[in-house]
């Protein structure tokens, strides 16, 4: 997943994130990651607060709600 993060492609991070088995939290911070690529930070920031309301020491997930903000 965090290859397909760094290839900076949303589509091919939301096909990875469903063929593996992440937990939730994770799993909230990486469709931020693919929501913050297409530029829709509304949904980014959603994601991100969800993820951290489930790991709140979530530090990814923290760092990219603070750039969507």
């Amino acid at each position: 997943l965090n290859g397909h993060e760094m290839a900076r492609d949303p589509v091919e991070l939301r096909r990875a994130l469903a063929a593996h088995e992440v937990r939730p939290a994770l799993r909230h911070y990486y469709q931020g990651v693919a929501a913050r690529m297409e530029r829709d930070l509304a949904r980014a920031e959603r994601c991100y607060r969800e993820a951290l309301a489930l790991e709140p020491g979530l530090a990814p997930a923290l760092g990219h709600l603070a750039a969507v903000r």
